[in-house]
């Protein structure tokens, strides 16, 4: 059954103490005005991630594709690329 996004729907979560009190210290300092507000943020945050990662790794494969490279290498590439999707990238 297709989900229809106009129809809000209430929802129950666990949250440990750390993440409640980060919720609750984003809303303090004005960030958001309400602990509502920052948990759809971050719900909109993780959902544009993901579909990056997605798109990147696509362009990969796709490039990967056209024009292939020494076998050991594309690996090693693919490797990363999914590290740092995963991840992020590599601290300096």
């Amino acid at each position: 059954m297709p989900y229809d996004y106009n129809v809000a729907s209430r929802i129950t979560l666990d949250l440990s103490d750390e993440e409640l009190e980060a919720l609750g210290e984003v809303t303090r300092t004005g960030r958001f005005a309400s602990v509502e507000d920052a948990l759809k943020a971050g719900i909109r945050c993780v959902a544009r991630s993901e579909a990056q990662g997605r798109g990147v790794a696509a362009a990969y494969r796709a490039a990967y594709e056209r024009l292939p490279q020494d076998p050991e290498l594309g690996a090693a590439g693919s490797d990363l690329l999914a590290d740092i999707v995963e991840d992020g990238p590599p601290k300096s």
